[in-house]
């Protein structure tokens, strides 16, 4: 999906499993030690940095380096654009080759009830972040079925991902990007 008078040129993506839920619902903490992440964890950070810093473009350094920008969503209420700051954050040394989306349960955009639909269609469900050319990122929830016959993707984006997905699996969430500014895509199944 594009937003009017935009194109798509680039795409994160990653196949969403029910640990990825709990943690939209901060329901993650599945002992009880305390805690329970609240983020969506993509792995190969070094091979996503260069996506992640032009979709999240503002580095802040905390305890490590954090990238940030704006994602973008229509509230569904009121049908207008929202949009809130996001942080993506480096590799710990616990977890030296995966990056973070944080805090995501504190953004309607990701709320569960907003992948109803595209569990409807069948098949994985994906997050994809979405970079437009006037450089905005909209998150939206995509079932596999519809990149595979749904016209309302871009074609082009859709392709790039069912290829990906048809790679085979692995046990981890599949994941990977498309850059149509300089042609390079990512694909994981690890």
């Amino acid at each position: 999906m594009t937003q009017a008078g935009q194109t798509t040129i680039r795409v994160l993506y990653k196949e969403i499993r029910d640990s990825d839920v709990r943690k939209l619902l901060a329901q993650s903490n599945d002992s009880d030690t305390g805690g329970g992440a609240r983020d969506i964890r993509y792995r190969d950070f070094d091979i996503i940095r260069t996506v992640i810093t032009k979709l999240l473009p503002k580095p802040i350094q905390k305890t490590r380096t954090v990238h940030t920008g704006n994602l973008h969503w229509i509230d569904d209420k009121s049908q207008k654009t929202i949009s809130k700051t996001a942080e993506f954050w480096e590799p710990t040394d616990a977890r030296p080759g995966e990056g973070r989306l944080a805090k995501v349960h504190t953004f309607a955009c990701f709320e569960p009830n907003r992948m109803a639909m595209a569990q409807s269609e069948g098949g994985r469900i994906l997050l994809l972040l979405v970079q437009q050319s006037d450089g905005s990122v909209w998150p939206y929830y995509v079932s596999e079925t519809s990149l595979r016959t749904n016209k309302a993707w871009d074609q082009k984006v859709a392709t790039a991902i069912v290829e990906c997905l048809d790679q085979g699996g692995g046990r981890n969430a599949t994941q990977g990007y498309v850059d149509f500014t300089n042609n390079t895509r990512y694909c994981n199944h690890a």
